[in-house]
C-alpha cells in the first residue's frame, strides 16, 4: 500500500487578491454588447443638449419681438401698451390673427411683413373697418399688393421731425428722432390719408377695408430706442386706439399654401392620414416581431465531419489574428475549472478563495502558484499564453493523478483481504 503524504499548505492570499475568471469574462462580454447604445445614448443627450442651448440662445431673437429684451427686440412697447390698459395678444400663426381682427375692434401690429406670403398680404384689405393694421417698415413687394400705387418719399432732411399733421396719435406724441423711408400719400387713392413727419407715416383709411398705418422707421419702437423723444407715445397711441392688439411676429417665411386653415393636407386625399397612421403602426409592429429575444440555438447536423483538432486549431487562429489573448486566457482557465470544479464538491459557482484551498490539498501544489495559474493578469504575448496553457494541463493531470490515487486508497480500505479469487 503506497502511502502520499498530504502537501505543505502555503498561507492562502489575502482576500482581494484574485480574480474570478467567470466574472471577468460575463463582464467583457456584457461590455461588447452595451457599448454601442450607451454610446448612441450619449450622442443622443448631446445633441439634445446643444439643440436645447441653440435653441435657447436664438429664442426670443429678432426686430420687434413681442417677448425679446434685446436692444432690438419690442418687449418694452408690449409691457407699455399692457399697462395703458390695451392687452396685447402674440398669434403663432397669421391664420390666427387674422381670425381675430376680422372680429373688429382690433389693432394688428405686423413689425415685418417679409415673412408673410402674398395671400395673407391680400387678405389684410377683407379685414373689417373697425380693424386697424400697422406695419412697421413694410417692404415694397408688400406695400405694391396693398397700394400699387404707393411711391417712396426722400428722407426727413433734419432731426427730430415733427409731426406736421391733424392725426392725435403722432400730435400727441410730439417730434421724433425719424431715420426711414417717407411715403408720397398722393400716389394712394383713398377716402382718407394722412401724412405725419415728412411722409414717415401714412395713415390711409376708407370705407371697404380697414385702417392702415404705415410707419417708415421701425427702429423707433425698439427697446434700444423707445426711450427718445416721442418714440414710446407714437407707438403706444398707434396700438391703443382699439380694444386690444394682435401682435404677429413670425420668425420663419410661410408658404404661399399655409393660409386657409388646410395648410399641406389640402394637397392630400382624406384618407391618406388614416393610412399614414396604419403604415406607421405596422412599421412599429413589423420592427418589434423582428427584434424577439431568440430561443435556444437549434443543434443541426454538419455536412461533413470536423475533427476536434482541427476546431481548436481554428479557433486558436482566430484569437491570434484579433490579438485576443485576455480572452484565450480566459477560455483555458475556464476548460480547467469545469474539468476540476465537478470532483471538489464546492458547487458549479466556488468561492475562488475555497477553491484555491481545495485543489492545493488535492493537488500537491501551493496557494500561491495555483492563484497565479488561475486568478492572475493573462499573458500579454503568445509565449506566455503557450506557458499557461502547458501548466493548465499539468495542473488538471496532477489533480487527477491524485484523485485516482485517492480513490484507489479508499478501495483497498474498504477491502483489507484484498481481491476476492
Amino acid at each position: 500500500m503506497t502511502v502520499v503524504a498530504p502537501p505543505t499548505l502555503a498561507p492562502p492570499p489575502p482576500p482581494g487578491a484574485y480574480k474570478d475568471p467567470k466574472a471577468s469574462a460575463v463582464a467583457s462580454r456584457a461590455w461588447r454588447w452595451l457599448w454601442l447604445p450607451l454610446l448612441i445614448l450619449v450622442l443622443v443627450i448631446a445633441g439634445a443638449s446643444v439643440v436645447f442651448i441653440v435653441d435657447l440662445d436664438s429664442s426670443d431673437t429678432g426686430t420687434l419681438n413681442p417677448h425679446s429684451y434685446r436692444p432690438d427686440g419690442g418687449n418694452a412697447l408690449r409691457v407699455l401698451t399692457e399697462q395703458y390698459g390695451t392687452p396685447v395678444d402674440t398669434p403663432s400663426t397669421s391664420a390666427d390673427a387674422l381670425k381675430a381682427g376680422l372680429g373688429g375692434d382690433v389693432t394688428l401690429l405686423i413689425p415685418d411683413t417679409a415673412p408673410l406670403s402674398v395671400r395673407t398680404i391680400q387678405s389684410l384689405k377683407a379685414l373689417p373697418p373697425s380693424t386697424r393694421v400697422v406695419l412697421l417698415a413694410p417692404d415694397r413687394g408688400a406695400l405694391h399688393v396693398l397700394f400699387p400705387d404707393l411711391d417712396f418719399g426722400d428722407f426727413p432732411a433734419t432731426s427730430p421731425v415733427a409731426p406736421n399733421c391733424d392725426a392725435p396719435e403722432a400730435k400727441a406724441a410730439g417730434s421724433i428722432d425719424f431715420d426711414g423711408a417717407g411715403y408720397l400719400p398722393k400716389t394712394i387713392h383713398a377716402a382718407h390719408v394722412t401724412s405725419c413727419y415728412q411722409g414717415g407715416l401714412l395713415l390711409v383709411s376708407d370705407s371697404t377695408g380697414p385702417e392702415f398705418a404705415l410707419l417708415g422707421d421701425a427702429n423707433l419702437l425698439t427697446n434700444e430706442h423707445l426711450t427718445g423723444y416721442g418714440h414710446a407715445a407714437l407707438g403706444i397711441n398707434l396700438l391703443s386706439t382699439h380694444s386690444r392688439v394682435e401682435w404677429l411676429y413670425l420668425d420663419q417665411p410661410e408658404s404661399a399654401s399655409s393660409e386657409g386653415g388646410d395648410g399641406s393636407q389640402a394637397l392630400f386625399p382624406p384618407w391618406v392620414d388614416a393610412a399614414s397612421l396604419y403604415l406607421i403602426l405596422a412599421g412599429v409592429l413589423v420592427a418589434l416581431w423582428q427584434a424577439r429575444r431568440l430561443g435556444v440555438p437549434v443543434p443541426e447536423p454538419l455536412p461533413v465531419v470536423v475533427r476536434s483538432a482541427e476546431t481548436v486549431e481554428g479557433r486558436a487562429r482566430l484569437y491570434r489574428r484579433a490579438g485576443a489573448r485576455k480572452l484565450a486566457a480566459e477560455s483555458l482557465r475556464g476548460g480547467a475549472l469545469a474539468r476540476i470544479t465537478p470532483a471538489l464538491g464546492l458547487g458549479a459557482d466556488p468561492d475562488p478563495r475555497a477553491l484555491i484551498i481545495a485543489l492545493a490539498q488535492r493537488s500537491g501544489r501551493t496557494t500561491q502558484e495555483i492563484h497565479r495559474l488561475l486568478y492572475s493578469p493573462p499573458p500579454t504575448d503568445d509565449q506566455g499564453l503557450l506557458a499557461l496553457a502547458t501548466e493548465l494541463d499539468r495542473l488538471v493531470d496532477d489533480y487527477l493523478t491524485q484523485l485516482t490515487i485517492g480513490r484507489a486508497g479508499a478501495d483497498q480500505g474498504n477491502n483489507p483481504e484484498g481481491p476476492q479469487q
